[in-house]
């Protein structure tokens, strides 16, 4: 695992603790590595995509929210505020000089549950469920 990718791990975990107060778990024996939705940030000094399915996508949107009255619409913007907390936290710790403000991210939904591709990644776990970040070197 690359120094770039330990540095997110460690960031992601953090933000998912301190805001969504849920503590990164083992890997599961099993698990379903599918995922409905991705956040990602397109910086030419900074790509980042943050994948999950929609369970876990519901589970931090109730925890950040505080209801469960919400709707697709809201759970997208929890992933996107996510994205923006991880960023915003591995730009102030290992990218100082970052030469911009940080892109707001944007997201994509699959039609079907998309599988991880081979792209390099980091899996952390919250509720027996996948949560997948990674980042370009």
């Amino acid at each position: 695992m690359s120094q770039k990718m330990k540095n997110l791990r460690e960031v992601t975990s953090k933000v998912i603790e301190q805001m969504f107060f849920m503590n990164e778990e083992t890997v599961p024996d099993t698990y379903d590595a599918k995922y409905k939705y991705c956040a990602y940030i397109d910086h030419a000094e900074l790509k980042i995509n943050l994948c999950c399915g929609n369970d876990l996508t519901k589970i931090l949107t109730e925890n950040f929210l505080g209801t469960e009255d919400f709707d697709e619409n809201d759970m997208k913007d929890v992933l996107k505020e996510i994205l923006n907390m991880i960023a915003g936290n591995y730009v102030g710790e290992y990218l100082r000089e970052f030469p911009d403000s940080i892109p707001v991210p944007k997201i994509i939904s699959f039609s079907k549950n998309a599988k991880s591709n081979n792209m390099p990644c980091e899996t952390l776990f919250y509720e027996g469920l996948p949560l997948r970040i990674s980042i370009e070197d």
